[in-house]
């Protein structure tokens, strides 16, 4: 395979190990100078920290294939437990806490989906396998995107061979390379995304947008209203700019990989909105983790609700840990993904489709909408903003 050939660069790989680490270790200090009583908590924090990259760094290790070793898939599961457990409770700040709770997550389903795939069927397990160089291995470790989407940009323009009086000659064009395209879509999607979420935060935190809605719609669901789709808006762009930094990045080793979202608005189904157009990294580990796990206990059925349980479990974690986020709010976020279970098995129904695996874990998407009709698109926002305060309100309550 092509992809296997594919070698990340030891800058990009030492960015992504160490970067959200960084960032971290900089919230850890930050707290601590503000609070002088923070300082011993600190001290533990920043074990822990280490204690993490250092793991971190041991399992890519194991990835080389002159050195795998099968550990069984439950010593896999009490390791990622127990690191867990280990950040939600000796880490103090809250931030840190939530955020280094869902990477952890994140990174252990990578290492234990690397290691049990066969490398001859998926291509980043391929890659792992055969990669000579540690910091690759480091690299595919904290890469959650699909790796056969994975492509090498060039920085050369394009020729065209002219003829003129019978000599040959060769003249760039002038369209743009494909890195500098690539380059151009990030920079627009990045300030987008920064734009988006800085104005819905902001349009929540002002009110008048509230009032507005309030004075048309009558005050609870006004308010309601502004701060549903506000709240969307700002959870929509922050997913996009962190995607632009961390696509921009490979973009500067020559390197593009598919965008973590893929125009949610155009979805025609449920199914296609989770499956394959909203936050497809996590949807991909989800799809790889729970899905196969419920449908070998109970069929595809129990599969989506498995797949769906284990999203609101993490997300939940992610809020909670915070500090920030009442119980309250923490079980309405749930009940978000329990509705949203009920709505793509109920559609399935509807179209006389049973849920099954296909490439994203929620059944091929379909093209003719949720009823077999033309507006299948604003059904389905209408479900997914529908049910959207249960979601966004809890987020609205952690940041503040």
């Amino acid at each position: 395979m092509g992809n296997a050939r594919i070698q990340a660069p030891r800058w990009l790989a030492a960015l992504w190990l160490f970067g959200p680490y960084s960032f971290a270790v900089l919230l850890v200090v930050l707290a601590a100078a503000a609070d002088a009583g923070a300082a011993g908590a600190a001290g533990c924090d920043l074990a822990v920290i280490l204690f993490l990259v250092a793991t971190q760094c041991a399992l890519a290790r194991d990835l080389a294939r002159e050195e795998r070793r099968r550990v069984p898939a439950p010593l896999v599961a009490l390791g990622c437990a127990a690191h867990l457990a280990l950040c939600l409770g000796c880490i103090s700040v809250g931030a840190v806490r939530a955020m280094l709770s869902m990477s952890t997550w994140m990174i252990s389903c990578r290492y234990r989906l690397l290691r049990a795939a066969d490398p001859g069927d998926d291509p980043a397990a391929a890659a792992a396998a055969a990669a000579p160089a540690f910091w690759h291995r480091i690299f595919l470790m904290t890469y959650f995107c699909d790796w056969s989407t994975v492509r090498r940009l060039t920085g050369t323009t394009t020729t065209t061979t002219t003829t003129t009086h019978g000599k040959r000659r060769a003249a760039a064009t002038a369209a743009p390379t494909p890195l500098a395209r690539e380059a151009q879509s990030l920079a627009l999607g990045l300030l987008g995304g920064v734009a988006t979420a800085a104005l819905g935060l902001y349009a929540v935190r002002d009110g008048r947008a509230a009032a507005l809605a309030a004075g048309a719609l009558g005050a609870p669901a006004g308010n309601l209203a502004a701060r549903t789709v506000l709240g969307s808006l700002f959870a929509y762009g922050c997913l996009t700019a962190i995607d632009g930094v961390y696509r921009g990045s490979h973009v500067m080793a020559g390197l593009a990989v598919e965008p973590v979202m893929d125009a949610p608005w155009r979805s025609r189904s449920l199914r296609e909105f989770w499956g394959r157009r909203w936050d497809r990294p996590m949807q991909r580990l989800l799809a790889a983790t729970a899905f196969p796990a419920g449908r070998r206990c109970g069929g595809p059925a129990v599969g989506v609700a498995a797949t769906f349980a284990l999203s609101a479990a993490i997300h939940c974690m992610g809020v909670l840990a915070s500090g920030n986020v009442s119980a309250q709010s923490g079980l309405a976020m749930a009940a978000f993904f329990a509705v949203q279970a009920v709505l793509v098995l109920a559609e399935a129904v509807w179209l006389g489709r049973r849920p099954s695996a296909g490439r994203r874990g929620f059944g091929t998407p379909t093209t003719d909408g949720i009823h077999g009709i033309t507006g299948g698109q604003g059904v389905t926002l209408a479900l997914v903003l529908g049910s959207a305060p249960l979601f966004v309100l809890p987020l609205l309550e952690m940041v503040g």
